[in-house]
């Protein structure tokens, strides 16, 4: 037999750390610190302060995260895990983060890789080791 090829041998890399994430229950204040991870403050210069209009678009976002982890995209066995959270922010970069037009969708979707997506996974082991709780 001849060596496997590359997209199996991304599956079965995928699959493997898909089962390690699904395997790390998260506590409820984990969600909301991935939503604070992944959709942060703006940080602001000594004495300046964001405008308050801000801040509600910031708090909105994390709230539309959070949506997610409730709605049907995420299932109910995964939700409030490590693979839940990986789930919940590639929706919420992908298809719930505020675009400017179809042409601007399609291309962060398609034709990019977003820089907040490559560090998804190295955020959720982040929050899962702060928020794992034993099984």
């Amino acid at each position: 037999m001849g060596k496997e090829a590359p997209a199996r041998r991304e599956h079965t890399a995928f699959m493997v750390a898909a089962n390690e994430l699904v395997s790390l229950p998260i506590k409820e204040e984990g969600l909301w610190a991935f939503a604070e991870t992944i959709i942060p403050m703006p940080i602001t210069a000594p004495g300046l302060v964001i405008t308050e209009r801000v801040a509600e678009n910031v708090k909105k976002a994390r709230k539309s995260l959070m949506d997610i982890f409730d709605s049907k995209t995420i299932p109910i066995g995964i939700r409030n895990t490590a693979y839940g959270l990986l789930e919940a922010g590639i929706e919420y970069f992908d298809h719930i983060r505020p675009y400017r037009s179809k042409e601007t969708y399609f291309t962060r979707n398609l034709m990019t890789v977003s820089a907040q997506k490559t560090e998804l996974n190295k955020v959720v082991r982040e929050v899962a080791a702060q928020y794992a709780t034993a099984v």
